[in-house]
């Protein structure tokens, strides 16, 4: 996925608020704010890295942004990633 459209694209265009939300709660970073003001909190707490970044949403999630990008939702979240 990170070769179609940078991470932060990604993030803001194929994920909901409430899913970044939920990252940023798991992690202990603020949850209240802009979706691109989440975004950027969860960015400085992570290697910032696509895989490592994405490793941090469940594979449902995943497939999701797979359907919207057209591309396979089969395989193991590593597959997926």
């Amino acid at each position: 996925m990170s070769g179609t459209v940078s991470l932060t694209t990604l993030l803001e265009k194929y994920l909901l608020k409430e899913d970044i939300q939920n990252v940023n709660r798991s992690l202990g970073i603020r949850v209240s704010g802009t979706k691109p003001e989440l975004i950027r909190l969860l960015l400085s707490e992570t290697d910032g890295s696509p895989k490592g970044t994405l490793r941090l949403f469940n594979k449902p999630i995943l497939q999701d942004i797979c359907r919207k990008l057209g591309l396979s939702t089969s395989g193991t979240k590593e597959q997926i990633i």
